[in-house]
C-alpha cells in the first residue's frame, strides 16, 4: 500500500523444466529448453468510492523446441567430424549428429527435425471502473508487443543419410564403404524474427434496468498491426502467373505481405432476467471474439526463400550403380544456394501465407434457464452455441483436376507444373460449428452429502481443421464444409459426488460415541467423479475411413477416400471388428481392394463419420479424518482411479486397404487404450 488510494503489487514467476531425451548415439538425443518467465505490476488508484482505475505493465518470456543434444555442445558434428560441405553451418541448434537410417537397423544420430521458438511480450493496459446508480461502467485499453523468433528447419536442419544396401546388396557393407542412397540437407538461414503489435479498447456497461432484470452491453475493437520481419525476409506465391516474389533484392512483396484488417469490431450482449421470483433465473447473451494471429502460421513466410535457403539432396542419389560420391569425399551435397539466385529449383515444394488473410473470430451465444425446484435442489436448462469464422487452415494450391481414367501424369495436369505437388498455403478459410443442450441438476446445502449431475447433447462439425489440408476441391460441398470435428462428443454425463457416512459424534448414528470409538467409525466419507462419454471421429488420416494410398492422383496431402457400400457398424463389434471393411469399397470396385475398373474420383465415403469407442470411467475415493486433539487431525485417504478397472479402447484402424492392393485385414482392429488400467494411491496427511 502506498496511501490510502493508491496500491502497488507485483508478480514474478520464473520456470526452467528442460527436459532431455537421449539418443542411441552419444550428443544424438533431442533437447527442450522448457523454460517460461513472467513479471508483472499493478498500480490500483482511488478516485473517489465510486471510480476506480487499475494500470498495468508486465513481460512473458517463453523458450521451447526440440533441439539437437549435440548442439549444446558447441560441435558442428556435420561440417568439423564428418567433414561435409554445404551444410546449415549459421544455426547452431541444429548442430546434432548427422542422422543414419539404415535398412533394417534402427536410425542413428540426431533427428533431421530441429527448431526452437522463443517469444516475449510486453503489456500495457489501464481500465476504469465507474460506479454510477444503476450502471456499472467499464472502459480500458491495451497495446501487446510481440517478438518472436523461431527456428525451423523443416525437417531437414540437420543432414539425413539412407542407406539401403542397392551397392553391395547390404545395407551394413554400403555403410562401411560410405555409400549413401538418398537423403537430405537444408542449406541456408532457416529462421525468422517477427514483430507485432496488438492494439484493443472496451467499453461495457453493466445496467441494472429494473429490479429484475439486468442488461450487459459492451463494444470492444481489435486491430493487429501486420507482422514484420526485422530482416526483411518474406516470400509470397501469386497464384494467377505461378511466381514466386520476395519482400528482398527488389523481390516485388512488402515485408511479409499481409493486408491489414481494420474490421475487427466485437460487440457483446447479456441479460439476467428473474421474473418476480428468487427461484427462477433466466440468461443469455452473444459475442464476438477476435484471436490474433497463430505465430507457427507465419513461419511461412520465410519457408521458401530463394539464395536465402533452400534443400538439397546428394549429388550421388542413385541412377547410376556406381556411387559418385561418398561420405569420405566431403562434397556429399551440391551448394543449393548457389544455383537458385533468382528462383528455386523445379519441383520445389513451396509455404505460402495468404496475403488477403483476415483475422480469424468466434461468435458465441447461450440461453439458459435455471430454476430451484425443491429446497437444496438446482436444475439448470441451457443451450451453448458457436462457430468459428475464417479460421486458418491450410490448403493445396497445386491441386490438378481429376483424371477418372489415370492416365495422364499429375504434372500434365497440375496449376504450376513448375513446382512440386505442394503448395501450401495458409489461409482463413477455415469454419466449424458447435450446438449443444446441456442439463444440470446440483443438490445443495445438505449435511453430509453432495451431488452434481450433468448432461451435454452437442454436435460439432468443421471443414476438417484437424487435418489442416483441404480434401480435395472436387469433393462434394456436405462433405468438404460439415465433417465431424475430431473433438465431437455427441453424449457426455459426468456425476459428481460426495457421502459422509452418518456415523460417529454428531451424526445419526453412534452420535454419543466415545472419543475413542468416534476415531474409529466417524469422520468417513466417499467422494467419487463418474463420466460416461460417447466416441469421439478421430479425423482424416486417423480413424478413416480412408485409402492408403493415392487414388486420385491430384496433389499431395490430400487423402483419398472410398466408396460406401453398406453399414460401417458390426451387430457384435469388439476390438477386433469395430468397424466392416466390407462397408467400403475403392471407386469402380466391388471391395476395397484395387482392381482394373478402379475410377480415380473420391468415394462417396464422409471423411471423419466413424466413431471411435466411448468412454466411461469411475474415480473414487475414500476418506477417514481422525480428530487427536483439538489442534491435531488426519486425514488417510486411499484414491481408485478407474476403480473397476473398464477397458477404455483406443481408435481403431482407419484405412480399409493395405495401400499394396488388398484389403485391409487390421481395419477396425483396436491396438491401444485412451486411458491406463487401475490405478490406487494411498496418502496420509497431518493436518494442525
Amino acid at each position: 500500500t502506498i496511501s490510502s488510494k493508491d496500491q502497488l503489487s507485483a508478480t514474478i514467476t520464473w520456470g526452467n523444466s528442460p527436459i532431455t531425451s537421449p539418443g542411441v548415439m552419444p550428443d544424438s538425443g533431442i533437447y527442450d529448453p522448457n523454460a517460461s518467465h513472467m513479471i508483472a505490476f499493478t498500480e490500483t488508484h482511488s478516485f473517489s468510492p465510486t471510480v476506480l482505475n487499475q494500470a498495468g505493465i508486465g513481460y512473458t518470456w517463453n523458450r521451447i523446441g526440440r533441439i539437437d543434444q549435440g548442439s549444446e555442445a558447441g560441435t558442428n558434428y556435420a561440417e568439423d567430424v564428418w567433414h561435409i560441405a554445404n551444410i546449415n553451418d549459421p544455426e547452431p541448434g541444429c548442430w546434432g549428429v548427422p542422422e543414419l537410417d539404415i535398412s533394417t537397423f534402427t536410425s542413428a544420430g540426431s533427428s533431421a527435425d530441429c527448431f526452437e521458438n522463443t517469444s516475449g511480450l510486453y503489456q500495457f493496459r489501464d481500465n476504469l471502473s465507474i460506479f454510477h446508480g444503476n450502471h456499472n461502467i467499464m472502459m480500458g485499453a491495451s497495446l501487446m508487443a510481440l517478438k518472436y523468433y523461431e527456428l525451423d528447419s523443416q525437417y531437414s536442419g540437420v543432414p539425413e543419410f539412407n542407406i539401403s544396401g542397392q551397392f553391395t546388396h547390404a545395407p551394413l557393407g554400403d555403410f562401411l564403404l560410405g555409400y549413401v542412397s538418398s537423403g537430405t540437407d537444408q542449406q541456408g538461414d532457416i529462421f525468422q524474427n517477427l514483430r507485432q503489435q496488438y492494439w484493443s479498447g472496451y467499453l461495457q456497461d453493466d445496467w441494472r434496468f429494473t429490479p429484475h432484470l439486468t442488461l450487459n452491453l459492451g463494444f470492444r475493437y481489435q486491430y493487429n498491426t501486420v507482422p514484420f520481419d526485422l530482416e526483411n525476409r518474406c516470400s509470397e506465391f501469386n497464384d494467377q502467373n505461378g511466381q514466386l516474389y520476395t519482400s528482398y533484392n527488389n523481390g516485388g512483396v512488402k515485408n511479409c505481405v499481409l493486408d491489414p484488417d481494420w474490421h475487427n469490431f466485437a460487440p457483446r450482449i447479456g441479460f439476467a432476467y428473474s421474473p418476480g421470483t428468487k427461484k427462477t433465473v433466466f440468461r443469455g447473451g452473444f459475442g464476438i471474439f477476435y484471436v490474433a494471429n497463430t505465430m507457427e502460421e507465419l513461419e511461412f513466410f520465410s519457408t521458401s526463400l530463394p539464395g536465402i535457403t533452400a534443400t538439397a539432396a546428394p549429388v550421388s542419389e542413385i541412377t547410376n550403380p556406381i556411387p559418385q560420391y561418398t561420405f569420405s569425399n566431403g562434397t556429399l551435397f551440391p551448394n543449393a544456394l548457389s544455383t537458385v539466385s533468382g528462383t528455386l529449383p523445379q519441383g520445389t515444394v513451396l509455404f505460402n501465407v495468404d496475403q488477403h488473410n483476415r483475422t480469424p473470430y468466434v461468435e458465441e451465444w447461450n440461453a439458459d434457464l435455471q430454476r430451484q425446484v425443491s429446497k437444496g435442489w438446482v436444475v439448470d436448462l441451457g443451450y451453448v452455441g458457436n462457430a468459428g469464422i475464417k479460421l486458418l487452415t491450410r490448403t493445396n494450391l497445386n491441386v490438378a483436376p481429376l483424371d477418372p481414367s489415370g492416365t495422364t501424369s499429375y504434372a500434365s495436369r497440375a496449376p504450376y507444373p513448375y513446382w512440386g505437388n505442394r503448395i501450401y498455403d495458409s489461409t482463413a478459410q477455415g469454419w466449424s460449428s458447435y450446438n449443444g443442450l446441456t442439463l444440470r441438476v446440483e443438490k445443495r446445502v445438505t449435511p453430509g452429502m453432495y451431488l452434481l449431475g450433468s448432461y451435454t447433447y452437442s454436435h460439432a462439425f468443421d471443414t476438417g481443421l484437424d487435418n489442416l489440408y483441404t480434401v480435395s476441391t472436387d469433393t462434394s460441398a456436405a462433405q468438404a464444409g460439415h465433417l465431424n470435428s475430431s473433438y465431437d462428443v455427441p453424449n457426455r454425463a459426468v456425476i459428481s459426488y460426495l457421502l459422509q457416512l452418518p456415523v460417529g459424534r454428531g451424526r445419526k448414528f453412534l452420535s454419543g460415541a466415545s472419543p475413542m470409538v468416534d476415531r474409529l467409525v466417524g469422520g468417513w466419507e466417499l467422494n467419487g467423479i463418474t463420466t460416461f462419454s460417447s466416441g469421439q471421429y478421430p479425423g482424416i488420416g486417423y480413424g478413416g475411413p480412408d485409402l492408403n494410398y493415392d487414388n486420385l492422383n491430384i496433389g499431395g496431402y490430400i487423402d483419398s477416400q472410398p466408396d460406401q457400400i453398406g453399414d460401417p457398424i458390426l451387430p457384435n463389434r469388439n476390438y477386433t471388428d469395430w468397424w466392416n471393411v466390407k462397408a467400403f469399397a475403392v471407386p469402380g470396385c466391388p471391395t476395397a481392394a484395387q482392381c482394373p475398373t478402379a475410377i480415380h474420383v473420391q468415394g462417396n465415403a464422409p471423411a471423419n463419420s466413424l466413431e471411435a469407442p466411448g468412454f466411461q470411467d469411475w474415480d473414487l475415493a475414500l476418506i477417514k479424518n481422525t480428530r487427536i486433539n483439538e489442534r491435531v487431525t488426519t486425514e488417510l485417504r486411499a484414491e481408485f482411479f478407474n476403480a473397476w478397472n473398464n477397458v477404455e479402447f483406443g481408435v481403431p484402424n482407419g484405412g480399409v486397404d493395405t495401400g499394396a492392393g488388398a484389403v485391409n485385414p487390421s481395419f477396425g482392429l483396436i491396438t491401444g487404450t485412451r486411458a491406463p488400467a487401475r490405478e490406487i494411491q494411498f496418502g496420509l496427511k497431518l493436518i494442525w
